[in-house]
C-alpha cells in the first residue's frame, strides 16, 4: 500500500529532534517543522482510512464510491 512506513520515519525524526533539543542543540528549522507536520497528517489520514476499511469490512458493508457531501459554513 505505502512504499514506506511513516510511523517509522516519524519516530526517527521525532526522536532526533529530541535528541538534538535534549542535548541542547539549534532548534528544528522550519523545513524540518514542516516535514514533521505534512508526516504526521499523513500517518493520521494513513491511520483513519485504515480503521475505516477495516469497521467497513466488520460491518459486512462495502465502501461506497461516493463523495462526502459538500461542508456548510454558517456566517
Amino acid at each position: 500500500m505505502w512504499a514506506r512506513k511513516p510511523e517509522r520515519d516519524l519516530l526517527q525524526s521525532t526522536q532526533r529532534t529530541a535528541w538534538t533539543s535534549a542535548k541542547g542543540g539549534p532548534e528544528p528549522d522550519d523545513e524540518e517543522l514542516v516535514s514533521l507536520s505534512k508526516r504526521l497528517v499523513e500517518d493520521a489520514v494513513f491511520r483513519a482510512v485504515q480503521q475505516y476499511m477495516e469497521e467497513t469490512q466488520q460491518n459486512g458493508a462495502a465502501p461506497k464510491d461516493e463523495a462526502p457531501p459538500p461542508l456548510t459554513t454558517n456566517k
